[in-house]
């Protein structure tokens, strides 16, 4: 079964404007230790499947995470416009899943002291289709 987590690894690693600055560096769940910059890297928040009365609608409105990492503020701030450019308002089929709607709700700024890294965090919405 085909899941959310793979179509949007599939949309992150073939959007062109996004690949031209991290390649496929697009990690699921975490990032590997010490990883080439910049980079991407994503998780499923929660996933609210949408009950009606009497039965069950198929529809699932997920909250995902999308974080860019730079060595510089800039950087990330670039790689996070590409992100955003990526996953609003996104739909269609990717990975054989539905994907019904995806809008931002929330991005953050901060300084990875542990890596010495700028990352933007951005917080999406996607509706897709189960």
């Amino acid at each position: 079964m085909a899941i959310i987590q793979d179509a949007i690894y599939d949309r992150l690693t073939t959007f062109a404007g996004l690949t031209a600055l991290v390649s496929a560096r697009s990690y699921p769940g975490k990032p590997p230790q010490d990883p080439t910059v910049p980079f991407v890297w994503y998780r499923l928040i929660s996933a609210e499947r949408v009950s009606a009365m009497g039965a069950d609608t198929g529809n699932v409105a997920h909250m995902v995470e999308v974080n860019a990492e730079d060595l510089t503020a800039a950087g990330a701030s670039d790689v996070a416009e590409q992100i955003r450019a990526a996953l609003q308002r996104w739909s269609g089929t990717h990975a054989s899943v539905v994907v019904a709607d995806s809008f931002a709700v929330n991005q953050r700024t901060f300084f990875d002291t542990g890596r010495e890294h700028f990352r933007e965090l951005q917080e999406f919405r996607v509706w897709s289709s189960e």
